[in-house]
């Protein structure tokens, strides 16, 4: 008979003898031949009337009976809805009043400057604003006769001065260059040129200067 070599998978003859080794000629693998499965012994037989027995009747199956479910509606109401408006109007308030505090705050602050800054940044719009102004002292004379107090500050090097003539002298005199602040209302700016004073006394003073008024020295 012929058969495939269940190794190499090639064709291969072998004698007709079931159970028999052979011996693959492709690849040298050992194969036992299959051996037929023998015929069932298992046959038909007519059984006779004297073999039958009645069956027993089936035992009925109890039924069970349910207790009875009683099925409760679903609600159809739905919960009342809650507005939002109270939270709204709330929020809303709250909001409005920070944002007064905020405006009030911006317009009653005291702005800080130097001295070149305030000279460099005034405008005729700003008279009357109370400022606080930061610099060396320049010159801080007390009140003699006719003539007022005066204090002066300065920016070295540049020629900008801020200066009162109404002002609060402090309990404590600040020294020269000893740098304070100056807060008072602005009042106006001035533009001082060389001059002659009136003894013939050339004075080489060329500087902006803006003037407060109401002032306070603060250290």
């Amino acid at each position: 008979m012929r058969l495939n070599c269940p190794t190499c998978k090639r064709p291969m003859d072998t004698p007709d003898t079931p159970g028999l080794k052979v011996i693959c000629p492709n690849c040298g693998q050992k194969v036992l031949l299959p051996t037929p499965k023998p015929a069932s012994q298992n046959r038909t037989v007519l059984a006779s009337e004297e073999d039958l027995q009645p069956s027993a009747a089936p035992t009925p199956t109890p039924i069970q009976t349910l207790a009875p479910v009683s099925i409760v509606p679903m609600s159809t109401a739905t919960e009342p809805h809650r507005s939002l408006a109270p939270y709204l109007i709330g929020g809303g308030s709250i909001l409005a009043v920070l944002l007064i505090l905020l405006v009030i705050l911006i317009l009653t602050r005291t702005p800080t400057y130097t001295v070149d800054g305030l000279v460099k940044a005034y405008h005729s719009g700003m008279r009357g604003q109370r400022v606080r102004v930061t610099g060396p002292l320049y010159l801080i004379t007390p009140a003699r006769g006719n003539l007022p107090p005066e204090i002066i500050l300065h920016a070295p090097g540049q020629r900008c001065w801020v200066g009162s003539e109404d002002f609060m002298s402090p309990a404590v005199r600040p020294t020269l260059d000893e740098v304070i602040t100056l807060v008072g209302e602005i009042s106006e700016l001035r533009h001082l040129r060389p001059f002659t004073r009136h003894d013939g006394i050339r004075v080489e003073t060329d500087v902006d200067v803006v003037i407060l008024r109401n002032a306070q020295v603060e250290r």
